[in-house]
């Protein structure tokens, strides 16, 4: 299991960390978040979060799992949160993985914590 620190993000900005650059092919199996501190959903300006395949040299964008902390979605403080697989969860060496936390409407805060990626070898 690969662990990422990602920052917090302020309730109307957006950002991408860029994780790194696979060194062998895998396919991801499970994705999950440990807030820092409890992250609650509204219900009409929330955040998204998602894990993307930027591809080789970030020639392409496909999203791998994502999130939306509507009203009742929520990640409490320090425990693991399931973030969903989407789409084609493979990852081929030399593809850029991203996380992505994103406002939508007017956001919500994202308190930032550890990003948890569960590989399994092709």
């Amino acid at each position: 299991m690969a662990k990422y620190v990602v920052p917090a993000v302020a309730a109307a900005a957006s950002v991408e960390t860029v994780l790194g650059t696979a060194a062998r092919d895998y396919e991801i199996t499970a994705v999950k978040y440990v807030p820092a501190s409890t992250l609650t959903g509204q219900a009409t300006n929330f955040r998204r979060l998602q894990l993307i395949n930027k591809g080789p040299a970030g020639s392409g964008s496909k999203v791998v799992a994502t999130k939306d902390f509507i009203s009742g979605i929520n990640a409490p403080a320090n425990e693991v949160t399931d973030i969903t697989k989407q789409g084609n969860p493979v990852v081929r060496e030399g593809d850029i993985l991203a996380w992505q936390s994103n406002a939508v409407g007017t956001g919500l805060a994202d308190p930032g914590g550890t990003m948890l990626v569960t590989e399994s070898t092709l």
